[in-house]
């Protein structure tokens, strides 16, 4: 018995241009935004890591910390 899956099946060869063009024409179509607030963390962790690199500074990244506790969580439980 074959059931009904929310996913397609993948190509053997993806066509990334087409793809693309695929996704911006989707963005098109759904004039959605990700919120302010996202944004703005995103380009302020972004803005002072490169800077303090640039300045010679070891910067680890972690990206995604900042958007939610569950990375940091297993550390401080420990």
């Amino acid at each position: 018995m074959r059931t009904a899956s929310a996913f397609h099946p993948l190509a053997s060869a993806i066509d990334l241009p087409e793809a693309e063009r695929r996704r911006i024409e989707w963005w098109r179509e759904h004039p959605v935004r990700p919120g302010t607030r996202l944004v703005e963390a995103r380009v302020r962790e972004d803005v002072f890591s490169r800077f303090r690199t640039m300045e010679g500074f070891r910067v680890p990244r972690r990206t995604g910390w900042d958007c939610h506790g569950l990375p940091v969580e297993p550390a401080v439980e420990c």
